[in-house]
């Protein structure tokens, strides 16, 4: 790579110094919402645990028993998603997932797509894995089939925090900032690493907080690649990007196909129930929590998923006859694709979801990103004291100056980081105006 000269390190150290402004606000908004997000696990337990938790008192009840249970003390208006059923029995309780009629009704109608705020349908009239926003989950005793109480999926703290660090509880129309704040992010790292590996060593800086700046920077480079990484990979418009390379190489995950039917029963047999379905899934699957859809218009088949996205390697999908426990359909880890394995593992690391080591990483993470961009502003204050500028008065404007290699990555990487590009032109708007005025 051809050395880069004087204009030119000045105009990336300029570029850094942007980038920071700019994403200061929105770096600062995403970081602390993480971090609360971080700690679902512990808040979760302190709302839930009464719903979630019982005691071990021997064998529980068959499920068709408890699902019939909850369904005798049920308001009007609501109709089975699904249960969760817990990979412990002994001292979790079950989970009756319902939706409300008219929100499934209406989906079959219009053949919407299930989602977060979704009404819990496929296209194909088949419910979602995913529960919808308008949830009302039901919590029952698998030793006495009582039913300790409910709450709409929308009242618990990890899908609040999840829309506040997302989208700020704005709904689709705020996405942009966390996914602005991640692509920031990764371009402060690209611009600062440039800079640390052309520019002067760390031990030629005479500011100690300098070098702890760069110094942190480098340590926790790769943690902000795979941060941004598995942030992006769900976000609004890189996402987008991201689901439409997945599909053009093959890397999709596998998925349940469209077109299953159950055989047809005999007349007077009677089609396999709850207790059925769940011993079969468990003879596959083993004791891992799981996700359990009964047949219903749009399927006429028994669905089941592992859903603990803290097991990743324990997830599996599954398709059973309704008449006979058949498999029409299974896929396992070992089905999964290699970014089907990488987002199975990197989501729910980025969400802190694998145990209090993860937690920990994620909150000293927190704290290098607000260290980072707390030293970069007292640099630039510092800087500002000093000299009586805010950059480098002598660098010639930044589309001039930028190294064409630099320019060029920033152009190639803006296909999967779509807002890289209006991010860019707002920071040579910025730096024409500062050198004209």
């Amino acid at each position: 790579m051809k050395p880069l000269n004087t204009q030119q390190l000045v105009g990336l150290r300029n570029l850094h110094t942007w980038l920071t402004w700019l994403a200061s606000p929105f770096l600062l908004v995403v970081t602390l919402t993480g971090m609360l997000y971080a700690l679902n696990p512990q808040i979760e337990w302190w709302q839930t645990s009464h719903l979630t938790s019982v005691q071990g008192k021997g064998t529980s009840l068959p499920l068709n028993a408890l699902v019939e249970a909850g369904q005798s003390l049920m308001q009007p208006g609501y109709t089975l998603h699904s249960a969760t059923i817990p990979a412990n029995p002994q001292t979790q309780s079950l989970q009756l997932n319902w939706i409300p009629v008219e929100n499934k009704t209406h989906a079959q109608n219009r053949g919407e797509h299930a989602g977060h705020g979704g009404s819990g349908m496929r296209k194909s009239g088949r419910p979602a894995f995913v529960l919808p926003d308008n949830t009302l989950i039901q919590y029952v005793d698998p030793h006495n089939g009582s039913v300790i109480g409910q709450m709409a999926l929308a009242d618990q703290f990890a899908q609040w925090s999840k829309r506040l660090h997302s989208r700020l509880l704005a709904g689709k129309a705020l996405r942009w900032v966390s996914e602005l704040a991640a692509t920031a992010l990764f371009w402060m790292l690209v611009t600062g690493v440039w800079l640390w590996a052309l520019g002067p060593t760390v031990s030629q800086h005479k500011s100690r907080l300098k070098r702890w700046h760069i110094g942190m920077g480098l340590g926790f480079a790769a943690f902000t690649v795979v941060m941004t990484a598995t942030g992006l990979t769900w976000s609004e418009y890189a996402g987008q990007q991201v689901r439409t390379l997945v599909k053009a190489t093959g890397q999709s995950a596998p998925k349940i196909p469209g077109k299953l039917h159950s055989t047809e029963s005999p007349a007077g047999q009677a089609l396999w129930g709850w207790n059925d379905a769940l011993a079969k899934t468990r003879q596959l699957a083993g004791p891992v929590e799981i996700l359990l859809i009964p047949p219903g218009p749009g399927h006429n088949y028994w669905l089941a998923i592992g859903s603990n996205p803290a097991e990743p390697t324990h997830r599996f999908d599954l398709a059973l006859d309704a008449s006979d426990g058949q498999i029409l359909y299974r896929s396992t880890w070992a089905n999964q694709t290699l970014f089907g394995k990488a987002t199975a593992i990197g989501i729910p690391f980025h969400r802190g979801e694998f145990g209090l080591w993860n937690q920990l990483l994620l909150m000293a993470f927190g704290g290098f990103v607000l260290f980072a961009l707390g030293s970069a502003w007292t640099l630039q204050f510092g800087r500002r004291r000093c000299n009586g500028v805010w950059f480098n008065p002598s660098a010639e404007a930044l589309h001039r100056v930028l190294p064409k290699s630099f320019m060029a990555a920033w152009l190639m990487t803006s296909a999967l980081l779509p807002l890289s590009l209006p991010l860019g032109g707002v920071v040579l708007l910025l730096d024409r105006i500062r050198r004209q005025g």
